[in-house]
């Protein structure tokens, strides 16, 4: 394309006279004339004041609708080693604290990794022994342990503890034993797989098992707590186990990797669940259970619905995609006492998020002050830098 250049230079004979209206917006081309810049500097100015003060009033609306959470305690430098309804059992540089729910923190004078709580005491294995320590008191032996014995669960007064029958050997058996806090051992019963979760309810304990050699084979077992005595066993599906939820009328539900699945009180299998990915967490709300799963792949982690709730019959009541992704679900309690809400709570990496049991709408949203880990009676663990935090999220305003 070329370019026309003019051949002389005309010289200027002042400016034409623009038309009243010539259908073009005008513009101040005159350096002598200072009307047209002092307007734009007005105008900018003025806008620029009225965006902040529209943020403000913006920022102020839903910070006043969504306050942050109250700081209940915080501990730095703390790792989560479980929860009981006493509290959080925490692992410090200093020792062990026991966190409570909605109060303060309690130094347990015990050194550990790993720990269970037993009501309120801190129980782990140790140079031979179990060992036992309540906050305020000393630490003291109460059994005898192998060196390759290790802490399965808590129940009413009691621990349970595995370890391996002939060794570390391949496919070898388990015994799993109940200890009370006096030191007594109730009984000791056989497993056929490596026990890695379990669950005391009534008058029975139940323990899942993954079998390693089938290639992580899930089995549950049913115990008569009184004497030990093994009711029956059932495989339930593939992959880690997730969790446990013992029924009142007998039935149980056995949370896998891979299923969700119900057995009668004779262990006979009346139902599945499978959800179209991995099972990454459940919790027991009312008579259902809720199921956050972890899609593949970008588009699956972005497209797909990750929380469900199903019925204790089986049936699926919803799936949902929330706007942040789920990471765990959790039933919500009151914090201050009053009637729960019927609702699911869904936590993502930084916000709760409450869906209605009914229909998997969202409720609300709020912040959770740091990356949740578990809720627990309207109180929320977080972990906040190297640290842990107690908040109580809290609930928009209606």
């Amino acid at each position: 394309m070329g370019v026309r250049l003019p051949l002389e230079r005309r010289p200027s004979q002042g400016k034409p006279e623009r038309p009243a209206n010539d259908g073009r917006p005008r513009a101040y081309r005159d350096k002598d004339t200072r009307t047209g810049p002092n307007v734009r500097k007005a105008l900018f100015l003025g806008t620029g004041a009225l965006m902040l003060v529209a943020v403000g009033v913006l920022a102020g609306y839903f910070m006043g609708r969504v306050p942050p959470p109250s700081i209940i305690w915080e501990v730095g430098h703390a790792m989560r080693l479980c929860s009981g309804d006493a509290g959080f059992l925490l692992s410090t540089d200093s020792g062990l604290v026991l966190g409570t729910v909605g109060g303060g923190v309690i130094p347990v004078e015990m050194s550990a990794e790993q720990a269970i709580l037993v009501g309120s005491s801190a129980v782990t294995a140790h140079d031979g022994h179990l060992i036992a320590a309540a906050p305020g008191s000393p630490e003291r032996p109460i059994a005898q342990a192998s060196s390759d014995e290790f802490l399965l669960g808590a129940g009413n007064g009691c621990c349970y503890t595995a370890r391996p029958k002939d060794g570390l050997s391949f496919g070898t058996n388990w015994l799993l034993r109940r200890v009370t806090l006096s030191g007594d051992t109730s009984w000791e019963a056989t497993l056929t797989a490596t026990p890695v979760i379990c669950v005391e309810t009534g008058d029975r304990v139940f323990i899942g098992s993954i079998d390693l050699p089938s290639g992580t084979l899930a089995r549950l077992y049913a115990i008569h707590k009184p004497n030990g005595q093994l009711l029956w066993e059932r495989e339930v599906g593939t992959g880690f186990w997730r969790d446990i939820f013992p029924k009142e009328d007998g039935t149980v539900l056995a949370v896998t990797g891979s299923s969700l699945t119900a057995l009668s009180d004779l262990g006979h299998i009346r139902w599945t669940y499978q959800p179209p990915a991995p099972i990454a967490g459940a919790a027991e709300v009312g008579d259902s259970v809720a199921l956050c799963y972890e899609p593949s792949g970008l588009t699956g982690k972005l497209m797909t619905p990750n929380a469900a709730l199903v019925s204790s019959s089986g049936e699926l009541l919803w799936v949902k995609a929330p706007a942040k992704r789920v990471v765990s679900v959790a039933d919500w309690e009151s914090a201050d006492g009053s009637e729960p809400e019927q609702c699911v709570v869904a936590l993502s990496e930084t916000h709760v998020i409450a869906l209605s049991q009914e229909d998997g709408r969202e409720l609300w949203r709020t912040p959770a002050g740091g990356q949740p880990l578990e809720l627990k009676g309207g109180f929320l663990l977080v972990r906040h830098g190297s640290g842990l935090r107690l908040v109580r999220p809290s609930r928009p305003k209606p």
